[in-house]
Formats: structure tokens, C-alpha cells, sequence
């Protein structure tokens, strides 16, 4: 455990301030004056209102506010925007809703509203702005409660969060905090994917621990309704709760979420919880649909990926680029059709999709966001040459290192796989971001049987042997042509408790493994890139040349060295290289009984099914050099198209057919005379 902390938090005071994590004591900057303002309001009646915004992290800050206000007499006029008809924040036109109040208090919001808080000045509102986001140089003229303004110690606050200390203020100048507010705020927190570091740690940590008793009828009846048991985790309010309130605002309007947390009708909310549940089962399947349109116009991933759609849904663009961006391993950015293209984007590793944006911006009409996430908007005439120019970019910037999932992982000794080692684990929770659950690495686990699960069979529990061991482990994203039975698997996986019945046991979730020995499958990074290599080593074959360098993809990478990129004389190549080599050209048998092979498979090539898809693929770039057919992949799935017109198949009109069997005889002629090497 201490290992881990180390190398973690690397020193003594990091460890310390993590185990123990306190609410800092130092005023965000005018929080004292805007808890003063607020207090003043209270004591004398005024008419409050509360903006907030329509994701989790809003919509949880506009209820704390309604329970404190309530809790003190005052009933607050709440103001949340429909993303589609009034779009994100205190803007020209969300500021017409505000009816006659005397002081409005933003929520998660108006951080970058100077004219829109000067307008409701000239009529005589009042505004304090308390929100998270980063400002600008300059600040709206009024009150502002931000942590990322005068040096606050913590950054990270979620909307929710500000709102929070501000209430802690009022607190300490007497007005008693109503039960609920502690749990509201570590939904949001989560939910709006903060790191659960510094003061968002004491505040998930302590709310957690309150869900199951809570104040709050609609929270309690939502557990109920998803089955959740005893005390919550992160991960419940990030992957259960969350998306279900967010859906709301996702899909139409974020009011059934505001209501779920400040009514208390059982009745009432029994529709509510229906409602959102629906909206929750529409947002999955817009989502579903935009990947499916996805998966069926991308044949060749690009740099970038920039598509769009007349029937997206906008609400679930950031969803859809998030799932795109994780399986294409490629930027994304998707934009709904309409009088303009407005979209969102999502990047990985270290390419920066808000640079991407500033070197394209003569293309769009605005954007906004950082390194991993963005929005936008640009004119439909300029697309193509937004994409042109944004793709050039990627090109240009995206590395290698990109494309490869990167995880922190430690390694485990195998008797520390047990119960009581969990147990100490959990003294770091709750997991999430900026605090993620460790995850474990073992090598060489020989897999002896795969059990799969589910409905759509994707999920599977698997049994490995290690030295004398058991050990199950449990995945929800693979195949069972995914595995070898008897074959030596490196895994990563993470430690979770299973408990039924009040019996605990230890669950291994499997999260990432490759085969302990290289082997080259459809599924490798680099199977196509090696299809490529192998073809221009054919082509590049000179017996008289000296040839320098492994000529085997896996001999080469089993021996730290990298493959070649030229082929010469054959006497100076290892023979197990040759033999690896050599069993991947086709022969004339071959091609004859492939043609004929291919022509029958009008629905595609499953690549997955192949026993040598290396060979395949050499001959399908061998029959599309003769110009008898053309082809695209998606994913695995090779579809076909010929235009062969039944004219004599001549092989020696192919520059590669004819190298490859010039390889192939002089092979055999040194095996000849050299027998075994």
C-alpha cells in the first residue's frame, strides 16, 4: 500500500493531505460580501431567483439553493435553460426569462456574461455569479465566487462545489444548512467528472455515506428503482445516477432532474423517475444510432475524424465523440446539420483539440473548450474546407504515442491478491477522476477456460492458472475469438468487492491484456501497417543486395530489433525469419482457389475467421494491383466490389507475384542445399 501512495502522491505532505482531506478555510474571492448580500436577501424577503445550467452539475446547484432558500422561508424563481431553445448559460436570449426579481444568484454559469449581467442591472436585478469555469481578463460587474480567481488554494471545485462553500458561509453567519445539501453536492461533483482530490475528496467522501437515508424522497425512491443497496460508491453516482439525471437535459428539458431533488410528492415523483428513465433509454439510442452511421461511412480511419449528421441529436454529440474518440483511438468531432454546423469534439493523448481549433478558426464562427473536449460552430459552405485543413493538422501533430491507451498500473505480488489487501484500498477511495482505482499487473497467466455471459454474449468470465493458482477474472467487452485456451496472457486488472447475501468476495476486473509471446492477429495495431511492410518487401527483393535486419514482424519484436524495410540476398536472412516470412505468399494454388473463393463472398470477408488474414489481405492488394476488383474495411468486415469481366487471369502481370515466387523458388533452392540451416 505504501508503494502505491508513493508512487502516487510521491511525497509525505501529498499523502497526508490525501488521506485526510479538509474544507479550506480561506474565502473564495467576494464570497464573504455575496453570503452577506444573500443573508440580507433572506432577512428581508426579497424575491431571489437562482440560474443554473442543464447537466447534473447545474441542475444539483440550483437545488441546494431551492432547500437552503426554503429551509429559510424564501421560495426561489428558478431559471433553467432548454439546451435547444436557449442554449448554455446566461446568454441574449436565456436573459428574457428572468421575470421581476430582486437579486439572481448564478449556478455553474456566468462567469463570461458581462452584457448579459448588465442588462439585468439596468433593470434593477441585482446578480451574484458563482461558477467553475475559467474566466476571462475581463469579469462580469458584480459579485463573483469562483475558485479559479485570487489565488484559492483549490482549483477544482465543481459549480456545485462553489455553491456549497458559499452555503458554508451562511452557515457561519447562522443560517442553518437543511439535510440534503451534502449529498447534492457530491452528485454534482461526480457527475460533472471532477477530480476527487483536495476539498471535492471531503465532500464525496462524506456524502457518500448519506444516500441511503437521505432527506431527499426522490433520491431515495431513484435507489430503490436501480437496485441500490448500502452504502454508494463513486462510480454509482458517475455511471448509474448521473447519466440518469443527465438525460434530461440531454434529450429536452433538465426540469424532470430538478424536481426529482426538491419534490416530495410520492406521486409525482414516481412519474418523474419514469420519465427520466425513458429519456435515459433515448439518449442511449441516439448515441447508438450516431455510432452505427459512424461505423458505416468510416472505411479508412483518418487523422481526424470529422462527420455529420441531419438527424443527430446535439445533446448527445459529446457522448457519441467520447465512445468514437475511445474506438476509432483517433480525435473526433461531430456536428449536427442545420442552418449552421454546431457540434462537439473529443481528442486523446496529447493532442490538443483546442490548438486544433485556434488553427482553423478562420473556418468557424466560434468554439470554445481545452485540450480533451470542445465545442463549435461554422457554416455549412465551409466544412469541407474545415475538415481539410483540421485533418492536415492532426496529421501533422498526432503522434504515435496518441493512438496507444496508456495506463498507470502497479505491480502485484500474487499473495496480495486477497480480501484483506481490498480492504486497504479502500481507505483511498471513492475513485473517480483524478483519484482512479488502481489497476494491477501480472504476467505470463496461462488461460484454461472462458465462460461467456450476457445477453449479447460479451461479456465472459475467465480462469487463469499461475503457479499453482486459480485466478477468475471478469470482462464486459470481449469475444471468445478474442482468446487461445492454454495460451500465456500479461493482464491488467482492478480489485473490486462482490458482496451477496452479506458474504464478500474478492472480484478480478480485467481491463486491458495482450499475449505474453507476440503474435500477429487482424486485432494488433499493427496488422495493416505490416500487410503494407510485407508487400514492399516483396517488391523490393534484390538477390544481389545485402540484406541487413530482421524480415519476420514477430522474430524481429521477439528479439528487440526492428523489422526490415528492404529484402536482398536470402543467404544472409536467419532461416526461422525466411520460414516465418515465406508461409505468408501466395502461390498460384493459392490465387486459383482464393479467386474462386472470394467471388463467393458477396455478403464480405469476416478477417476475424480467416486462419491466414496476412495471406488474404496479400492477395486481395494482389488481385486489386490487376485491377480486378477494389475493396474497403470496416473494422474486420472486407466488403468487395469487382470488375474483373471474366478476361483470362494472367499472375506474371503482377510485380508482386512475380517477386514472390522468384522468393519462393530461391528459398527452396537454398533449403535444397542447405537442409535445417
Amino acid at each position: 500500500m505504501s508503494n502505491l501512495l508513493y508512487a502516487r502522491f510521491v511525497t509525505e505532505q501529498a499523502i497526508r493531505d490525501f488521506l485526510e482531506p479538509r474544507l479550506i478555510l480561506q474565502p473564495m474571492k467576494d464570497e464573504p460580501a455575496a453570503a452577506r448580500r444573500i443573508a440580507q436577501a433572506i432577512e428581508k424577503k426579497e424575491r431571489i431567483g437562482v440560474f443554473g445550467d442543464y447537466d447534473v452539475d447545474g441542475v444539483t446547484s440550483a437545488a441546494v439553493w431551492t432547500r437552503f432558500l426554503r429551509h429559510h422561508g424564501i421560495e426561489p424563481v428558478i431559471y433553467l435553460p432548454n439546451r435547444y431553445r436557449e442554449g448554455y448559460g446566461l446568454n441574449r436570449k436565456s436573459v428574457s426569462l428572468v421575470g421581476e426579481i430582486d437579486l439572481l444568484i448564478t449556478v455553474d454559469c456566468g462567469i463570461g456574461s458581462i452584457e448579459e449581467v448588465a442588462l439585468l442591472q439596468q433593470r434593477g436585478i441585482e446578480v451574484i455569479i458563482t461558477d467553475h469555469h475559467e474566466p476571462a481578463e475581463s469579469l462580469p460587474d458584480t459579485l463573483v465566487v469562483n475558485p479559479k480567481l485570487a489565488d484559492y488554494p483549490f482549483r477544482d471545485l465543481a459549480g456545485v462545489g462553489v455553491a456549497y462553500k458559499l452555503l458554508r458561509r451562511l452557515e457561519s453567519l447562522g443560517y442553518e444548512l437543511p439535510p440534503g445539501i451534502l449529498e447534492l453536492t457530491a452528485l454534482g461533483t461526480v457527475a460533472d467528472v471532477m477530480a476527487l482530490l483536495g476539498e471535492n475528496r471531503w465532500i464525496v467522501r462524506r456524502g457518500l455515506p448519506l444516500f441511503q437515508t437521505t432527506a431527499i424522497r426522490g433520491l431515495r425512491m431513484l435507489l430503490r428503482e436501480l437496485k441500490l443497496f448500502g452504502e454508494l460508491r463513486a462510480s454509482d453516482l458517475a455511471f448509474r445516477i448521473g447519466p440518469l439525471l443527465n438525460a434530461a437535459g440531454r434529450m429536452d428539458s433538465p426540469w424532470p432532474a430538478y424536481e426529482l431533488l426538491t419534490e416530495d410528492d410520492p406521486f409525482e415523483l414516481e412519474g418523474i423517475i419514469r420519465d427520466l428513465i425513458a429519456a435515459n433509454q433515448a439518449r442511449r439510442q441516439a448515441t447508438e444510432k450516431i455510432l452505427r452511421d459512424l461505423k458505416q461511412r468510416i472505411t479508412k480511419v483518418p487523422p481526424m475524424i470529422v462527420e455529420e449528421g441531419r438527424d443527430w441529436l446535439s445533446g448527445v454529440l459529446g457522448l457519441a465523440a467520447s465512445k468514437a474518440c475511445e474506438h476509432y483511438r483517433r480525435p473526433v468531432i461531430l456536428l449536427n446539420e442545420g442552418e449552421s454546423l454546431k457540434g462537439s469534439g473529443r481528442s486523446l493523448g496529447g493532442f490538443s483539440l483546442l490548438e486544433a481549433l485556434k488553427a482553423t478558426r478562420r473556418h468557424l464562427v466560434r468554439f470554445g473548450g481545452h485540450q480533451v473536449a470542445a465545442g463549435l460552430e461554422l457554416s455549412p459552405e465551409d466544412l469541407s474546407a474545415f475538415r481539410s485543413d483540421i485533418q492536415a493538422f492532426a496529421k501533422e501533430h498526432l503522434s504515435e504515442d496518441d493512438l496507444i491507451p496508456r495506463y498507470d498500473y502497479f505491480p502485484i505480488e500474487l499473495a496480495d491478491i486477497r480480501l484483506e489487501f481490498l480492504d486497504q484500498l479502500e481507505r483511498l477511495e471513492p475513485f473517480g477522476a483524478g483519484n482512479p482505482a488502481p489497476l494491477f499487473r501480472l504476467d505470463r497467466l496461462k488461460l484454461q477456460n472462458i465462460r461467456l455471459m450476457g445477453k449479447n454474449q460479451t461479456a465472459a468470465a475467465l480462469e487463469f492458472v499461475i503457479a499453482n493458482r486459480t485466478l477468475r477474472m471478469v470482462s464486459f467487452s470481449v469475444t471468445e475469438a478474442d482468446w487461445q485456451l492454454g495460451e500465456y496472457y500479461d493482464v491488467l486488472f482492478g480489485l473490486e468487492k462482490n458482496t451477496f447475501q452479506g458474504v464478500s468476495q474478492l472480484q478480478l476486473m480485467l481491463r486491458d491484456y495482450r499475449l505474453s509471446d507476440f503474435r500477429l492477429t487482424v486485432k494488433s495495431p499493427v496488422f495493416f501497417d505490416e500487410v503494407d511492410r510485407l508487400w514492399q518487401l516483396v517488391l523490393s527483393y534484390d538477390p544481389a543486395a545485402v540484406h541487413h535486419g530482421r524480415i519476420g514482424l514477430e522474430r524481429a519484436l521477439l528479439l528487440g530489433q526492428a523489422p526490415a524495410t528492404t529484402l536482398g540476398d536470402l543467404e544472409q536472412t536467419d532461416r526461422a525469419d525466411l520460414a516465418e516470412f515465406t508461409e505468408h505468399l501466395p502461390t498460384r494454388p493459392d490465387l486459383v482457389e482464393g479467386y474462386k473463393a472470394l467471388k463467393r463472398q458477396v455478403e464480405g470477408i469476416d478477417l476475424l475467421r480467416q486462419s491466414d488474414p496476412l495471406r488474404l489481405c496479400l492477395q486481395l492488394k494482389l488481385f486489386e494491383s490487376l485491377g480486378l476488383l477494389t475493396y474497403t474495411k470496416n473494422d474486420f468486415l472486407v466488403k468487395l466490389q469487382w470488375h474483373d469481366q471474366a478476361q483470362k487471369l494472367d499472375l506474371f502481370e503482377s510485380a508482386f507475384y512475380r517477386k514472390s515466387q522468384r522468393i519462393l523458388e530461391d528459398y527452396h533452392e537454398l533449403d535444397r542445399h542447405h537442409p535445417g540451416g
